[in-house]
C-alpha cells in the first residue's frame, strides 16, 4: 500500500478545458505544503508541542511524531471523538482546481456527521510510506490519552489513511515462511505477529528484515495498547488491489475496504479476510449558489464542489469555469482503475460517431461557455480505457441533455468523482456513530 498507496494509482489530470475531471488520489510523496489554518468549522490554533501546550515556538519534528492542528470548536464530551492522524500539509486531493488534504475531506464529514475531530499532522521523514514507523505516533496518542491531555477511551476512534509499502501474499508468505493468504490471513495473525518477533531476534536474517518486522511488532502492538483503552482504531488505506495486505495494520480493528453496492470490491481495493467492507468512491457535485457570508465579493465567487450527500463543500478556487453536473453516477457500474464512472448503456446508448477519441481545440474558443460546461461525457459502452469526450457543438449539447434528463435507477448526476479507499471511513463512521456514542454513555 505504498504511503498508502493510499495514495490510489495517479489521479488524472483536469482536462485541458478545465472541466470538472473524475480525481484520485495523488502521491503523497509530492512537495510539502504549509498546514491548513483555514478549515471551516473547527479551531485554527498554533503550533502546539505534543503535550497539547503552547509552545512558543514550532515543535522540533524531528523528536515529535505529530503536531496538533485543530479540534472541533465545541468539543461535546457526550459525543464520539474522531482523531485523524495523517498529513494535512499537503493538499493531495485536486477537485478539478481546488486542493485539499484527503484527511481534510473526511475529517470535516466526520465533524457533519456528529462527531468531535482533532486533526494531527504526522511529522514524517522524505521516505514517509517505506519504512514508517508508526508506533511513535500511536504510542503518544496512548500516552496522552493516559494522561488527560487527549480525552480518549471507549467510544472513540482512531483513523489511519495512510501506511507503508504493503507486501503481495506472495511475499509475505517468502518472508514468513509458511502461507498466508487472503482467506487464512484472520486466522494467521497471531502466527505472523510471533513469526515477527522471532525474525526481529534472528541474526541469520539481513538488517532490513530485522527492521521490518520489528517495525510491524512494535505498530501492532501500539495499537493494541491504545484499543485496550477502548479506543477503536480505523485503519482506511489500501489502494494496490486484491493481492496485498498492510500486515503493519493487522490487529486495528477496522481495516477498510471500498466495495460497490453489490458487494464487490473496487479493483483498487484492499480485500481479505481482515477487511470490512465500506464504500471509498464518491460523487462530485457542482454547487452555483452565492455565499452571502463569504469574504470573496459575489461577482467573484465560482461556486463550490460538494462531496456526495456529506455536507462537505469546498469553494471552487479556479480561474477557470468548470463543467456542470453533466455526467450520470452509477455506482455499481463505476470502473475505478481509470477513475470513469461508466452509466449503463439502456436507453442512453450515443451514436459511436459522435465520440472523438481526443478533444481538439480549432474552433471551441468560438463556443460559449454554455456548451463547454456540458460538453465532457463518458464512455457509455466501456469498449475502451480511455474516456471519450464529446465534440463540442450545440446538436452535442442536445444529445447530452437528453441523456442526463432522466437518471435511471441507482444514478445521479455529477461533475465527478474521488476514489480511494482513504475515503471509506467516511460512510463508516457515520453508520458507526449511533454505536459509539452508546458506548461512551456506558
Amino acid at each position: 500500500m505504498t504511503q498508502e498507496k493510499d495514495k490510489v494509482s495517479e489521479a488524472p489530470k483536469v482536462a485541458e478545458n478545465n472541466q470538472l475531471a473524475s480525481v484520485d488520489r495523488l502521491e503523497l510523496l509530492s512537495s510539502p505544503q504549509p498546514p491548513r489554518s483555514d478549515a471551516g468549522g473547527r479551531d485554527s490554533l498554533p503550533p502546539l508541542t505534543i503535550d497539547g501546550t503552547d509552545s512558543g515556538h514550532k515543535p522540533n519534528k524531528k523528536s515529535e511524531p505529530f503536531e496538533l492542528i485543530s479540534t472541533s470548536k465545541d468539543m461535546d464530551p457526550s459525543k464520539p471523538t474522531a482523531v485523524f492522524l495523517d498529513q494535512f500539509a499537503r493538499k493531495d486531493v485536486d477537485l478539478g482546481g481546488t486542493k485539499v488534504a484527503h484527511g481534510e475531506i473526511s475529517r470535516a464529514a466526520a465533524e457533519e456527521n456528529g462527531f468531535n475531530t482533532v486533526a494531527l499532522n504526522l511529522q514524517a521523514p522524505e521516505s514517509l510510506g517505506n519504512g514508517t514507523d508508526y508506533s511513535k505516533a500511536i504510542n503518544k496518542i496512548a500516552d496522552m490519552a493516559e494522561d488527560g491531555k487527549l480525552p480518549l477511551g471507549k467510544g472513540d476512534v482512531l483513523n489511519i489513511s495512510m501506511g507503508n509499502l504493503d507486501p503481495t501474499f506472495e511475499e509475505a508468505s517468502k518472508f514468513l515462511g509458511f502461507p498466508v493468504t487472503a482467506q487464512n490471513l484472520a486466522s494467521q495473525r497471531e502466527n505472523i505477529l510471533k513469526r515477527m518477533q522471532e525474525i526481529s531476534q534472528d541474526e541469520s536474517r539481513s538488517k532490513e528484515d530485522r527492521e521490518t518486522a520489528e517495525r510491524v511488532g512494535n505498530t501492532n502492538s501500539a495499537i493494541d495498547r491504545l484499543q485496550d483503552k477502548g479506543v477503536e482504531v480505523v485503519h482506511s488505506a489500501g489502494n494496490d488491489g486484491q493481492d496485498r495486505f498492510s500486515w503493519d495494520f493487522m490487529n486495528a480493528k477496522w481495516q477498510l475496504s471500498s466495495n460497490r453496492p453489490s458487494g464487490k470490491p473496487d479493483e483498487f481495493s484492499a480485500s481479505h479476510s481482515l477487511t470490512t467492507s465500506a464504500d471509498g468512491v464518491l460523487p462530485l457535485k457542482i454547487k452555483q449558489e452565492g455565499d452571502l457570508i463569504s469574504p470573496v465579493p459575489m461577482a467573484e465567487q465560482k461556486g463550490k464542489v460538494a462531496i456526495a450527500d456529506t455536507g462537505v463543500e469546498f469553494p471552487i478556487d479556479s480561474k477557470s469555469p468548470f463543467s456542470g453536473n453533466s455526467r450520470i453516477f452509477n455506482r455499481e457500474n463505476i470502473n475505478p482503475k481509470f477513475s470513469q464512472p461508466m452509466a449503463t448503456p439502456q436507453e442512453k446508448a450515443i451514436p459511436e460517431e459522435l465520440f472523438i477519441p481526443e478533444l481538439t481545440f480549432s474552433s471551441q474558443e468560438k463556443l460559449p461557455w454554455t456548451d463547454k460546461s456540458s460538453a465532457e461525457l463518458l464512455s457509455f459502452t466501456g469498449k475502451t480505457e480511455l474516456p471519450k469526450r464529446m465534440e463540442m457543438a450545440y446538436p452535442m449539447s442536445d444529445v447530452i441533455k437528453k441523456i442526463t434528463s432522466n437518471p435511471g435507477p441507482g444514478e445521479e448526476l455529477m461533475s465527478g468523482v474521488i476514489n480511494g479507499t482513504s475515503f471509506s471511513n467516511i460512510g463508516f463512521l457515520k453508520d458507526q456513530r449511533a454505536r459509539l456514542e452508546a458506548l461512551k454513555q456506558n
